[in-house]
């Protein structure tokens, strides 16, 4: 892999919005005064009042002119594709389904619509999905620009940047003031490991496409591979206060502070998080390692011992402020404040109850049964869960919700199904670090060393200053019979925390040396009952 540290590939994946979602107003639609003033019954007109009603987020006055168009003409192929933006904004995905499949039962080859099943299958099935759909309008529309954009992101996105530029200089030559053109080219260059053409592209986007989020991530990233972590810290810090439940960029922050030297604000802002139930054994690391740099190794060992236990592979429920927010409707602060009041819930009765309202609410909102999975998974009811997850993830499945439906079946006595899970994932095109750490961990577990093997290749090359995925290259290794690779990976693991316990485990189990192998045990012995609890923190 191209990118170094905990950045995974997907981390800069272009999650494309849809223009009819965006909410912004658009310089070819007049103004609705103007429009309703010469409104006809024709359903050209009742379509072009229905977006812009739709724009200025009037769900029933959109509504209601495209009931009045549908009447007229019901198999008219571009209004489905209007009901089915509709749908989705409104948060009633399953139903924009239904209406995008209506489209193209009645124009197959529609650019609109298959563009719009495309982008749908790829955040419910995967890239893989998405990037058939695309191919597919491509193949009866090759210059349209929509479909060129989004073939070319979801290629760079699954590391196949030679095929995405393909299709980034064809749409530079039939739409060359797409704004995204410099963007998508920057994160080729920076798949390609050439960060100054990258930096170079990117002060030259326009001004609107440097706000984004991804945007600003990849800023960041650039930063951290130019070694400026400071500088990165900042673009990262001031990301998480605009996002303050995406984990992925926590855990950038995190590594930034980390590499920067700034070890008390690792500590400070994240030693809490790191000591509760559920957290992330990447976020127990950087903090035990924080402690050892500081010299405290009663309290790095006790973070590391915690992080070395997997307990981070089950889940615990999110606290308001960190819940997803996909395809919640966006007309009022309500949605938001509903979730979050479910999320307040997640243990109790209540929540199941309020998560079905909800879903009553918005019926078909993705959201609303990843919540309803949420409190029945809490409350005692993971095959509950699962069959709610499983109607979550027909329209967004994410690492997140995959993470969930993980934690369900391993509650309910399915490791097979666990592994499946996030194996789906990864062949979908998922590419998070943490799901490929899982899948390593899973396929070790179960001895299939060749395969768990190549996986922590994988995983190490990204970082390669993760001592639980070293050590567990090492315990492979060994399995393997490559005795010599063993102890060069246990060294690694040894190096890079010498104060967590699989570490040490790992040299001791490799090494040839007794008097050594006799110390490390003695080590480990001592190390069995840390002097402090990160559970007490």
């Amino acid at each position: 892999m191209i990118f170094r540290g905990e950045w995974p590939a997907a981390a800069l994946a272009v999650l494309l919005i849809l223009s009819a979602c965006s909410g912004e107003q658009t310089d070819d639609v007049p103004p609705l005064a103007a429009v309703e003033s010469t409104e006809s019954a024709g359903v050209a007109r009742l379509r072009e009042v229905g977006r812009a009603r739709l724009d200025e987020g009037d769900l029933a006055g959109t509504a209601a002119r495209f009931d009045r168009a549908l009447a007229l003409e019901p198999d008219n192929a571009r209004l489905w594709i209007d009901i089915a933006q509709m749908r989705y904004r409104g948060g009633q995905q399953e139903q924009s389904i239904e209406a995008v499949e209506r489209a193209l039962d009645l124009a197959p080859e529609d650019p609109s619509a298959l563009l719009f099943r495309g982008q749908i299958a790829r955040d419910a099935e995967g890239l893989r999905a998405g990037l058939a759909w695309f191919e597919r309008g491509l193949r009866f529309h090759p210059d349209d620009p929509a479909l060129l954009h989004d073939h070319a992101a979801v290629l760079i996105d699954l590391d196949r940047p030679a095929e995405g530029l393909v299709s980034l200089r064809r749409l530079a030559e039939v739409a060359p003031g797409t704004p995204d053109l410099l963007y998508l080219q920057a994160i080729v260059a920076a798949r390609a490991g050439n960060f100054g053409l990258a930096r170079s592209l990117l002060q030259r986007v326009p001004p609107a496409i440097l706000v984004r989020p991804a945007t600003m991530l990849l800023d960041a990233v650039i930063a951290m591979d130019e070694g400026q972590y400071d500088g990165a810290a900042q673009k990262l810090d001031a990301l998480a206060r605009r996002q303050p439940d995406n984990a992925r960029v926590e855990r950038l922050l995190v590594r930034a502070l980390f590499l920067g030297g700034s070890y008390r604000q690792v500590i400070a802002r994240f030693g809490d998080a790191a000591a509760r139930d559920g957290a992330s054994p990447y976020l127990r690391e950087l903090v035990g390692m924080a402690h050892e740099a500081m010299g405290e190794r009663d309290m790095a060992a006790a973070y590391l011992d915690r992080a070395a236990r997997e307990e981070g592979w089950d889940l615990v429920p999110l606290e308001p402020r960190m819940a997803d927010r996909a395809h919640l409707s966006p007309q009022s602060g309500d949605a938001l404040a509903a979730r979050d009041a479910i999320r307040s819930r997640i243990g109790s009765g209540a929540a199941v109850s309020k998560a079905r309202a909800f879903l009553d609410a918005s019926p078909g909102a993705g959201d609303g049964f990843a919540l309803l999975g949420d409190s029945l998974l809490w409350g005692g009811d993971a095959r509950g869960a699962i069959a709610a997850y499983s109607r979550a993830a027909r329209i967004r499945q994410n690492w997140p919700l995959t993470l969930r439906m993980v934690a369900a079946a391993m509650r309910v006595a399915e490791p097979e199904r666990a592994e499946r899970i996030v194996a789906q994932y990864l062949r979908q095109g998922g590419n998070e670090t943490e799901a490929v750490e899982l899948y390593a961990v899973m396929l070790a577990q179960r001895e299939e060393w060749t395969r768990a093997a190549n996986l922590l290749d994988t995983v190490i090359d990204r970082n390669s200053a993760n001592p639980r995925m070293l050590s567990l290259r090492s315990e492979v290794a060994l399995r393997q019979g490559e005795a010599a690779a063993a102890l060069g990976w246990a060294w690694k693991a040894y190096r890079a925390q010498p104060a967590y316990r699989p570490s040490i485990a790992a040299v001791a189990k490799s090494t040839g040396d007794a008097a050594l192998k006799a110390r490390l045990e003695d080590k480990l012995e001592a190390m069995a009952t840390p002097r402090y609890s990160t559970s007490s923190s």
